[in-house]
């Protein structure tokens, strides 16, 4: 709505006449008086006073009215008049409109939400926050469609306790869980154990194995078949005999671990199927291999995996990779600053604080290279560090936030890097976890005979140079895991 300010235009119109009367009326009485007199003057006319016109309305001379600069102004300003008088048809001033009208205060727009002028609506700093953590919140005051204040959230929600993962298994938090240095122990030796507490998604200790077994005597392996100690299997030499042959078989007896004997195969067969190749690992005719589509994926991926079946020589499936490993998440940038996944750096608003006033500083988050908040400073003249941080490997750390700590810069291959979260509460940071990144030792490669051989794949030794005295070569398939190659012929030919 707009307020107006105007003249009433009725008793205008009402003067108006009353005057051009009277100007009629002494005009008639003149001419009548100078004929009278005599009779051969000419008459004398008396002009009446020229009338003005202003805005569309009649003016009379000496008349006075008022007038505006504008016909409307913005809410908070003032009309502006002046008084504009008729002089003979000429009228004073300059002002052309007879009304003003103030505009109505513009409300405001906030989250959706229409702000009216002079109401005020409560915003938050974010929209979630983490356990432990307060939402802070701000009143916007709205004036004439502009809103006071910085925060764009209407509502804050602090998130629940997080659980946590042990070897597959979800821990609840504050519930416990025992973890085992090992996965087993040699006979005769006790399994180490440790309580670990899940602390909202941080599992307390290091321990990594879910269970532990006391070792008996070691057991073998013959063709994915275990072999008890003491226990015996018959092996052949070869898998498959020539047509009119014969199969040539031997007991090897498993010896606590080690199996003796020098025959690799379960059975033997007369000119029968074929077996199959896979990455230097013989398959035999019936039997499966598991085989990756990548050697590696990226971070919250998984590796995907089919069983290919050896069938006559012809091996199903098309994944060609032995092992699969998954990358780890990507970290972020600011500011050429490396900001590792799971950990967070300080950003300012602003490089230089404002007269009178402070640095404003957020936390951003990397999150597998996408990193939150928005500020894009990474330091703020005019300000120390802000009241209550605390310092991380040469990193702030807002109070009220927290920044992800490992156990270890790096770990073996095969192990997992142990994290813990540390909060920051007015300068003081909580945990013991010192370091900003870990790292998985990717798996060893073994050598033989001069041959890198990866970890994972396999290649083909034999027990003697030459032949024995069959005019055979026993031979066997020793496998690279982590530097460590199975088996104990030391042999890559025999002629």
């Amino acid at each position: 709505m707009k307020t107006a300010v105007k003249k009433p235009k009725l008793i205008e119109t009402f003067l108006l006449l009353i005057s051009f009367i009277l100007v009629l009326f002494f005009q008639n009485c003149t001419t009548s008086a100078n004929i009278v007199e005599n009779n051969e003057t000419t008459p004398t006319v008396i002009a009446a006073p020229k009338s003005c016109q202003f805005d569309g309305q009649a003016i009379f001379s000496g008349q006075m009215i008022q007038a505006f600069q504008n016909s409307s102004v913005s809410f908070g300003l003032a009309c502006v008049s002046e008084n504009r008088t008729c002089q003979d048809g000429a009228l004073s001033g300059s002002y052309a409109f007879s009304s003003c009208a103030v505009d109505v205060p513009a409300s405001c727009l906030f989250n959706a939400q229409t702000i009216n002028h002079g109401l005020s609506a409560v915003a938050f700093q974010n929209s979630n926050v983490p356990l432990g953590s307060v939402c802070v919140s701000e009143s916007r005051d709205c004036s004439n469609g502009s809103m006071s204040g910085s925060y764009a959230f209407s509502s804050c929600s602090i998130a629940g306790p997080a659980s946590c993962l042990f070897n597959g298994q979800t821990v609840a938090h504050n519930s416990v869980v025992i973890g085992f240095q090992s996965s087993s122990v040699s006979s005769g030796s006790v399994c180490q154990q440790e309580n670990r507490v899940c602390d909202n998604g941080a599992l307390t200790g290091s321990f990594a194995f879910a269970s532990c077994d006391v070792q008996a005597p070691q057991s073998c392996l013959f063709n994915n078949q275990t072999l008890a100690n003491g226990q015996n299997v018959e092996a052949f030499l070869t898998s498959v005999a020539p047509s009119g042959g014969q199969c040539t078989n031997e007991i090897r007896n498993c010896d606590n671990g080690i199996l003796l004997g020098d025959y690799e195969f379960a059975s033997c067969n007369l000119a029968g199927p074929q077996s199959c190749l896979f990455n230097g690992q013989t398959v035999a005719d019936g039997q499966s291999v598991e085989a990756f589509e990548n050697v590696s994926v990226l971070f919250g991926t998984s590796c995907q995996r089919q069983t290919r079946t050896c069938s006559n020589g012809a091996l199903s499936g098309t994944y060609a990779h032995s092992s699969c490993v998954v990358s780890p998440p990507v970290s972020c940038s600011f500011n050429g600053q490396e900001v590792v996944s799971g950990s967070s750096v300080v950003a300012f608003e602003a490089a230089m604080a404002p007269s009178g006033g402070s640095c404003v500083a957020e936390s951003r988050m990397c999150n597998n290279g996408a990193l939150s908040g928005s500020h894009q400073f990474g330091s703020c003249t005019g300000s120390a560090a802000p009241a209550g941080s605390c310092t991380f490997n040469d990193q702030i750390v807002l109070t009220g936030t927290s920044i992800i700590a490992f156990q270890t810069a790096a770990v073996p291959f095969g192990s997992s890097c142990i994290s813990q979260s540390r909060d920051c509460s007015s300068g003081n940071l909580t945990g013991s976890y010192a370091f900003s990144t870990c790292t998985v030792i990717p798996p060893a490669s073994c050598s033989f005979n001069g041959q890198t051989i990866s970890s994972g794949t396999s290649v083909k030794a034999y027990k003697t140079s030459k032949p024995n005295k069959k005019g055979l070569c026993p031979s066997q398939n020793r496998s690279c895991s982590n530097g460590s190659l199975s088996g104990s012929f030391q042999f890559s030919l025999c002629q």
